[in-house]
């Protein structure tokens, strides 16, 4: 059996054990959803946030709370401004 045949028997048994909820899965799925609206809009240029909120249809707080986590994670970076805010890009 290989490393990845194992893993996936040891999630299976560990779902059985103790299901993961509808709630949890569904709170995943519109982040990664958010996520994945944020960085598809950095993809095209460097933006503001204000102008990621614009493009998304995302409220700028939540923008920015993914940001944090695209930089965190090194799917996106930040570019620093003298004025004003900050711009983001897709590495």
């Amino acid at each position: 059996m290989d490393k990845n045949q194992k893993i996936m028997e040891q999630l299976k048994t560990l779902n059985q054990q103790k299901p993961v909820s509808k709630d949890l899965i569904d709170y995943y799925k519109k982040t990664n959803e958010k996520m994945k609206k944020v960085l598809d809009s950095i993809k095209t240029g460097e933006k503001e946030i204000p102008e990621i909120s614009k493009e998304t249809g995302l409220d700028t707080k939540e923008v920015l709370w993914c940001l944090t986590g695209l930089v965190k994670y090194g799917k996106a970076e930040h570019i620093p401004a003298k004025t004003g805010y900050m711009k983001y890009k897709a590495k």
